[in-house]
């Protein structure tokens, strides 16, 4: 890791940094062959396949996708990706970019020379692709945690804000193998250690970095200091390069939008341009999210009907009507909207609850400091706990997404009484967006959260949106729901 290691741990350090980029990159490999076979089977399904199309090199279409299959992993490899760490959805966004680029001039290629006449496996293996090489790199990375050889033990130097949120980050991370053993304290004090669990250390700058570093075994040193610490983050950093450690800089900058950042370098001037965008807030990103809106909402909508349509029975079986719920909840500029749910609840639970301030003052408090949900809500009907366990309750909602009143992903709407929870630079973002029927609230545990984190999560929502952060919320979503985690 550095002179003072001796020269056998070096070497056998490179050598497992060489076999975990070589396992990770015939991992990508074996991804597409085993794409292209699902593709050739659900073809055979559709009798568009035959035996013989299990060989990729076949046909001149199998071939060009094979060799397309080696300038993507080409590709990454060139992109560092089988070097450096990211994380995980990160890491997607840039695999499911090569794969299009390819799989478009593959059909590029069909349409000008018809170098193919199986269009539909192409089609299918192209999109398993997008499936089984993200998996196949979390296959691969667990078996390289099992092995011990994923993990890289970090220090981190700071003791505010940024650090913390630097050793929560690697905490939710786990794929990319990078575990905070230690934080290295300027001020003599870290009030959030006990977050990160046992056995982390908490150690004092006079000891040196580098040594500390050295003690720990860690690989990764993150310079986390906070805006007054600017000028030590610099002196430590300019004294840890010529050492052998990665080292990662987390800059003083909370609650801005780091998605979409662009970076502006300047030849020989040592100075570094941030420029900040609120995307969400263009005109442009609002037509293309409000068209995937209603087309996708429309789509759902049909989709979802008979299922909707037995809800609404079983709702009225058990307790009449009506089967809808509205409730007024704050939209785009402060406006109210008539928000549409499935009625979990028994008639008249709004007056129920009002009667809890004196009836039952201590379940009326525990429903306030719960973000205004009780688990064991006795006013849920039997149908309610099933749908609000599956989040079945929401699907009236596409109803306002196709209205205009939401969005698929979004803030959740928030309640009247809600309002003055937010703070004023919060809710002017809220105020500028729709809210939507799943965010990362929904997909960050729902009711295990606090309203203060709510409220965080939508700011950053706001703050970072682009379609790829809608695109792994809705996956997200997906997951959720199944698992029923946070569902009250």
């Amino acid at each position: 890791m550095n002179s003072q290691e001796p020269q056998g741990a070096q070497t056998n350090g490179r050598a497992k940094r060489r076999l975990r980029s070589a396992l990770l990159l015939l991992g990508d490999l074996a991804a597409f062959p085993v794409a292209w076979f699902a593709a050739v089977t659900t073809a055979m399904v559709l009798n568009r396949a035959t035996l013989d199309d299990f060989y990729p090199f076949a046909s001149p279409g199998g071939t060009v996708y094979s060799v397309m299959s080696i300038l993507v992993v080409l590709a990454l490899a060139f992109n560092g990706q089988y070097s450096r760490r990211a994380a995980f959805w990160e890491e997607v966004g840039v695999i499911w970019r090569h794969v299009a680029m390819a799989a478009l001039l593959q059909f590029a290629l069909n349409f000008f020379v018809q170098v193919s006449y199986t269009r539909v496996i192409m089609l299918l293996a192209w999109f398993f692709v997008l499936v089984t090489v993200p998996a196949g790199r979390l296959i691969t990375r667990e078996l390289l945690m099992r092995m011990g050889w994923w993990r890289r033990k970090a220090l981190v130097v700071g003791d505010g804000e940024g650090a913390r949120q630097a050793c929560a980050a690697m905490r939710h991370e786990r794929h990319m193998g990078i575990e905070v053993v230690g934080v290295v304290t300027t001020s003599g004090h870290v009030s959030w250690a006990a977050e990160c669990g046992p056995g982390f250390d908490v150690h004092s700058a006079t000891e040196g970095i580098d040594n500390i570093a050295i003690k720990l075994g860690c690989e990764v040193i993150m310079v986390a200091l906070d805006r007054d610490g600017a000028p030590q983050a610099e002196r430590i950093t300019r004294a840890l390069r010529a050492k052998a450690f990665e080292i990662f800089v987390i800059p003083p900058m909370h609650g801005l939008p780091v998605q979409g950042m662009q970076a502006l370098h300047f030849f020989s001037n040592d100075v570094l341009f941030l420029r900040l965008q609120y995307r969400l807030l263009s005109p442009g990103a609002r037509l293309v999210k409000r068209s995937i809106d209603v087309v996708a909402s429309a789509m759902l909508l049909a989709a979802f009907s008979p299922l909707m349509a037995l809800v609404a029975w079983r709702i009225w079986r058990e307790d009449g009507g009506p089967v809808f719920y509205t409730q007024p909840r704050v939209g785009k500029d402060g406006e109210d909207f008539a928000f549409i749910k499935f009625r979990s609840m028994v008639k008249h639970a709004d007056a129920a609850l009002n009667a809890w301030r004196t009836d039952k003052p201590e379940l009326f408090q525990r429903y306030e400091e719960s973000n205004f949900k009780l688990a064991d809500d006795p006013r849920v009907l039997k149908v309610g706990q099933w749908i609000r366990r599956r989040s079945i309750d929401e699907l009236p909602q596409l109803w306002n997404v196709l209205r205009g009143d939401m969005s698929l992903v979004g803030p959740r709407p928030l309640l009247r009484r809600e309002l003055s929870r937010y703070n004023p630079a919060a809710m002017t973002l809220y105020e500028q967006v729709l809210p939507g029927i799943t965010g990362l609230w929904q997909v960050s545990g729902r009711s295990d959260t606090t309203f203060l984190q709510r409220a965080n999560l939508d700011t950053w929502y706001v703050r970072n949106w682009s379609l790829w952060v809608d695109w792994v919320i809705l996956l997200k979503t997906f997951r959720v729901v199944l698992s029923a985690r946070g569902a009250m």
